[in-house]
């Protein structure tokens, strides 16, 4: 009883899936949050928690380490141009929207997708239906710096987007493969998909399979490859193993395990741009840029 009433809670902060020289990067960082407040950017390193290197720890462990009972604190030590700095943060509940939205110029929407954590399905229909009821005549989706998340999440919301036929299948170690498919019911506009290399698992997925199908255009970086599906397995004395169990492929029965997708048109944004991310106006965002001029150019043939 006593632990279900107690309110677990974080700092903030999303987390890249895979390790960069031993560091976690720190992909988003949540307005208002505990991170915010103590000066943590996107971009930075996360070196050790509460004092022990990330180094050894698996992405599941590293997020249970991460939160915690909520009005406790916790020590994130950050890495940032080579330059480490301790902060101790005070762990909240954070409210993170899954899905944001917005109506640009042209009549173009936006729609960025933050990760496809549960019930983020819904968030992203209701989104969706709210800009084809403002008279979007194209979409663009941002799945950058996106860590990926549940493969029914996906699948409900590619079936708003693609047409009747596969959309992903997962092959378990034992041979045993299962492929979800889409329906007819599809919306059917010009659209395009922003990624990068922190565009990781389901993101990836996202964007593959409107690649894939022709029904996007993909703008960005390349992107990592994570084409697995983990499993956590408990051990007696306290610790767990993350194994990899399953393998994913596309529509098209392409793994992306250490592949990635390669977008169909490059574009990069600076350093400076990367590390101030979130505080980008569309009309700063390079790379968004690039994805309208891409739709305006389909609008006006």
């Amino acid at each position: 009883l006593e632990r279900r009433e107690r309110v677990y809670a974080g700092v903030g902060i999303t987390i890249s899936a895979g390790t960069e020289d031993s560091y976690y990067v720190i992909t988003a960082v949540t307005e208002g949050s505990p991170a915010e407040k103590a000066g943590v950017q996107v971009l930075d390193l996360l070196a050790a928690v509460d004092g022990q290197s990330v180094a050894d720890m698996t992405y599941d462990d590293l997020n249970d380490r991460v939160k915690g009972e909520q009005g406790t604190e916790v020590e994130l030590t950050i890495l940032r141009e080579g330059v480490s700095q301790k902060l101790t943060l005070t762990r909240e509940e954070v409210q993170t929207p899954g899905v944001k939205a917005q109506m640009l110029e042209n009549q173009i929407g936006l729609i960025r997708i933050e990760s496809f954590s549960r019930n983020v399905d819904g968030e992203f229909e209701q989104k969706l239906q709210d800009l084809l009821d403002q008279g979007a005549q194209a979409l663009v989706f941002d799945v950058r710096f996106n860590p990926g998340g549940f493969v029914d999440v996906l699948v409900n919301m590619l079936d708003l987007l693609l047409p009747k036929g596969a959309i992903i299948s997962i092959t378990d170690k034992e041979g045993q493969s299962t492929t979800y498919s889409s329906n007819e019911a599809c919306v059917e506009l010009p659209m395009a998909v922003l990624c990068n290399e922190y565009s990781i698992s389901a993101a990836e997925f996202f964007a593959a399979s409107l690649q894939e199908y022709g029904a996007a255009t993909v703008v960005g970086g390349h992107t990592l490859g994570k084409g697995y599906a983990q499993t956590l397995i408990p051990l007696s004395g306290g610790g767990a193993v993350n194994l990899s169990t399953s393998r994913y492929y596309t529509a098209k029965g392409v793994s992306l395990a250490g592949v990635g997708i390669a977008p169909d048109v490059e574009a990069e944004l600076s350093e400076e741009k990367l590390a101030n991310f979130y505080t980008l106006t569309p009309e700063e965002d390079d790379q968004l840029q690039t994805a309208l001029t891409l739709l305006q150019e389909q609008l006006g043939d």
